[in-house]
């Protein structure tokens, strides 16, 4: 059962326990780095609620143009994901050519272990497969 861990004009996350997974979605553009002022910190709080190997549907459909602070903070929120129990996550792929190319930048970079997808129930059924082969 998803609940609700914080909702912003910028970005929505839910956590379902049950299912060990974290529902990461933007929901608007914003101005710049101080929309996510807390963001980092955000996630921190995110992973001390989950048990290893937890998994993330992130739904970047509305991801605008990233600034490179934005960009930075990106990779080291990866980068703590992956080093702190990230198992896998399900991307539905941004609407916007060029935040593509930006996030798979990021994520190549942090070598963050995912799967791209065009929508939701794709990314969730594919991560419910994931975590049923590893059981």
């Amino acid at each position: 059962m998803k609940i609700d861990f914080i909702k912003t004009k910028h970005y929505y996350i839910q956590i379902d326990n049950s299912k060990n997974r974290v529902y990461f979605s933007v929901l608007a553009r914003w101005n710049g780095i101080e929309d996510f002022s807390n963001f980092f910190d955000q996630w921190k709080e995110i992973v001390e609620k989950l048990e290893p190997q937890f998994t993330i549907t992130s739904d970047l459909r509305l991801m605008p143009i990233l600034s490179k602070d934005i960009e930075k903070l990106f990779s080291q929120i990866q980068c703590y994901l992956i080093e702190n129990g990230l198992f896998h996550v399900a991307e539905v792929v941004a609407m916007n050519d060029i935040s593509n190319l930006q996030i798979t930048r990021i994520s190549n970079h942090s070598e963050l272990p995912q799967n791209k997808f065009t929508n939701i129930e794709e990314a969730e059924e594919y991560l419910d497969k994931l975590i049923a082969l590893t059981k």
